[in-house]
């Protein structure tokens, strides 16, 4: 069997047919939930499965036993270039599927958890009053400012020494409670599954909006929490300074 006809031999197969056509199906399906929902924990599953199912044909081409005979047929150049392109495939999915998890784990693992001192009452209060569990306050040690947050299983808030030192108290307070209000709509993870999007350009533009709305519900809620908007206004003016600042250096 020729490499050209092994192609042909998987496209004439009706099982292997009709599964990659229903899973092109599945994904399109998959696609228009997640731009119909309203509901976050919707949104990513929708995000995730139209991935899966984008990829499956690949998967399955890969898998696919009337193939075998590749390696007789085929140069072994061209040969090992399909291997690499399937594994590939596979490896990005299962990457795509784990990345948000392996790095909020490491970042765990190289920040310090601050359950004391003010900032660390001032949270416990705040998801009180947002009615969610009580996020771990996580400080990163590095100058940069940063800060975002994990809403799946432990939820956990993560703020740098040098996002402290940038903004004042209750700055500081207004990004803190931004990011209780990413918890509170279980948002986080979408910022977080950004890589996942790159598959699917449709959904990669789907998602950024998405992202530029939960930013904005984000800030409502810190607003409304502080009575002004003008806390978390100049937090946001702070960090783009930061960054511009830094973008002029290179």
């Amino acid at each position: 069997m020729m490499c050209g006809e092994c192609v042909q031999s998987f496209v004439t197969d009706p099982l292997k047919l009709w599964l990659s056509i229903g899973s092109l199906v599945f994904a399109l399906l998959a696609l228009a939930a997640f731009f119909g929902s309203k509901a976050t924990k919707t949104k990513l599953g929708a995000l995730y499965l139209h991935v899966f199912f984008l990829l499956f044909p690949v998967v399955l081409y890969g898998t696919y036993g009337g193939c075998a005979a590749m390696l007789d047929s085929c140069e072994t150049a061209r040969h090992t270039i399909w291997l690499a392109i399937i594994t590939s495939g596979i490896s990005i999915l299962v990457s795509l599927l784990c990345a948000p998890f392996v790095f909020v784990r490491r970042m765990a693992q190289r920040s310090r958890r601050l359950e004391n001192g003010s900032l660390a009452r001032f949270v416990a209060s705040a998801a009180l009053d947002a009615r969610i569990t009580s996020p771990a306050l996580h400080v990163i040690d590095t100058a940069k400012p940063i800060a975002f947050s994990f809403s799946l299983g432990t939820p956990r808030i993560f703020v740098s020494v040098g996002l402290m030192d940038l903004l004042s108290k209750k700055e500081t307070e207004a990004v803190l409670l931004h990011e209780i209000g990413h918890i509170a709509q279980k948002s986080s993870m979408l910022a977080l599954s950004r890589h996942a999007a790159l598959i699917s350009p449709v959904a990669w533009f789907g998602l950024e909006r998405e992202l530029d709305r939960e930013e904005r519900t984000a800030d409502q809620y810190a607003a409304r929490r502080q009575g002004s908007n003008k806390h978390i206004r100049k937090a946001k003016q702070h960090l783009n300074s930061y960054r511009l600042a830094t973008i002029g250096r290179f």
